[in-house]
C-alpha cells in the first residue's frame, strides 16, 4: 500500500504511518504463521554393547601448505577409535 501511494498517486507518506491508519482502520490481514516442521521420529540408536554401532567422522585441515583429511571411526558404545585413516585427498567410493 505504501509504495502504490508513492509510485502511483504521487502522495508522500511513510510505511509507519500506512501501516498505523490501517491498523485503526482493521484493513490488516492477519499473518500466517508457519512452523518448522521437524522430524522428531528420527532418533539415533543407542548402543547396548561395544561394537554393535560405529560412527565415522572426516574433518580437513591445513598443515604447512597443503590440507589433509583425517578419517576417524568411533565405537557410539565405548566412545574410543577403532580405526583412522589419513590422506591428502579425500578418497570417494572407488
Amino acid at each position: 500500500m505504501h509504495t502504490w501511494l508513492n509510485r502511483r498517486e504521487g502522495c508522500k507518506i511513510g510505511k509507519n504511518r500506512v501501516l498505523r491508519i490501517m491498523r485503526e482502520n482493521d484493513l490488516l490481514i492477519p499473518q500466517k504463521r508457519y512452523n518448522a516442521k521437524r522430524n522428531v521420529a528420527t532418533s539415533k540408536p543407542k548402543a547396548e554393547y561395544p561394537n554393535q554401532y560405529w560412527g565415522i567422522d572426516m574433518t580437513k585441515f591445513l598443515a604447512g601448505c597443503s590440507w589433509f583429511y583425517l578419517v576417524i571411526v568411533i565405537d557410539w558404545y565405548t566412545k574410543k577409535i577403532v580405526g583412522w585413516d589419513l590422506a591428502l585427498r579425500s578418497k570417494g567410493c572407488d
